[in-house]
Order: structure tokens, then C-alpha cells, then sequence
């Protein structure tokens, strides 16, 4: 099975705006190189990196420093 995900990232300095840390509990945003957890948005609704985190974020200042680029994540699923 094969599942795709399409939209815009983040991107600064070759890294992808994502998850650096997360338990359960809490959730660390922020530049990772780990193409799993970076974070896909519309592009109907983010046209700016402002636009991916909630309004009033402390993040939107990390976000502005990027641009936003189209990108397209594929996932294979096999059964064993």
C-alpha cells in the first residue's frame, strides 16, 4: 500500500520545519533533518510560514526566518 502526502513545508538551511521532540504530553517544534517528522500543510491555508502554527505562537518568529516550498511525501506500507 502506498499513501501520499502532499502540500508545503518550511524549509531554512536545508532543514525541514518539524517534530524535535514529542512523549505524549508535550510536542518541541522546530528545524530537524529527520524527513518523518517534518510538518506537510495545505497550501490552501498556508501561504506564508506564519500560517502553519497556531495564532500567537512563540514559534512564528523560527517560522519567518524560512520560506515555504511544495513537497510530496510517499509512504510504502508491506505486509510481511
Amino acid at each position: 500500500m502506498k499513501k501520499i502526502q502532499s502540500g508545503v513545508a518550511c524549509m531554512f538551511k536545508g532543514k525541514y520545519w518539524g517534530t524535535l521532540y514529542e512523549d505524549g504530553r508535550s510536542c518541541s517544534m522546530g528545524y530537524t533533518d529527520d524527513p518523518t517528522k517534518i510538518k506537510i500543510s495545505d497550501p490552501r491555508f498556508c501561504s506564508k510560514p506564519r500560517h502553519m502554527p497556531w495564532q500567537g505562537s512563540l514559534e512564528v518568529r523560527s517560522l519567518m526566518k524560512g520560506k515555504l516550498i511544495p513537497v510530496r511525501k510517499v509512504t510504502y506500507i508491506e505486509e510481511v
